[in-house]
């Protein structure tokens, strides 16, 4: 089994500068490089220089490089679904579900309850288009969040409510690890 870091394992992230030493000669980082704990490249490193290349605004910057600085992506599915068969990664891999970057935000955006779930369903879209998803599978996307996903929002609402610490960033490393 890997090992992921924890945010405090890290330490700083790259400066600028680095960055933009890593990036140099690159013109593209395959999303499979942040999600994969074989990657050649620190998957926080590596998912700053896909931001970096996508040219986003620093406020989604910051926002999409967080839940690998915290360590949540491991906690993630990604692209969920309401339907508890259709979340064995299987399935998932079959559908062409796949945990990314924005998605795994989302889901961190509902394990905290902020902002409020048309908020953060709104977050998605935008990041989504922001980070160059074509815009009908963006929208697609998102319609099906405001669908079905109150489903999961209110297991993450009730877990918040019984279970002590549940929603903060200090009890991230109990949750198990969704291995995609």
């Amino acid at each position: 089994m890997a090992v992921f870091l924890s945010k405090e394992a890290y330490g700083p992230g790259p400066s600028e500068d680095e960055l933009d030493a890593m990036l140099a000669g690159r013109t593209s980082v395959e999303e499979s490089e942040f999600n994969d704990p074989n990657a050649e490249i620190d998957n926080r490193d590596a998912v700053r220089m896909f931001l970096r290349l996508r040219g986003v605004t620093e406020e989604t910057f910051a926002a999409l490089v967080e839940p690998y600085d915290l360590g949540f992506y491991k906690k993630s599915d990604g692209k969920s679904t309401p339907i508890p068969f259709m979340r064995i990664p299987r399935f998932l891999k079959v559908l062409g579900l796949k945990r990314d970057i924005v998605a795994v935000r989302h889901d961190l955006d509902y394990y905290r309850g902020t902002p409020d779930k048309a908020p953060a369903d709104r977050h998605y879209l935008d990041r989504q288009k922001e980070v160059g998803e074509r815009k009908w599978v963006a929208a697609m996307e998102w319609f099906a969040l405001r669908l079905v996903g109150r489903f999961s929002w209110n297991r993450h609402k009730n877990k918040r409510l019984t279970i002590d610490g549940y929603g903060t960033d200090e009890y991230i490393s109990q949750l198990p690890v969704v291995e995609l």
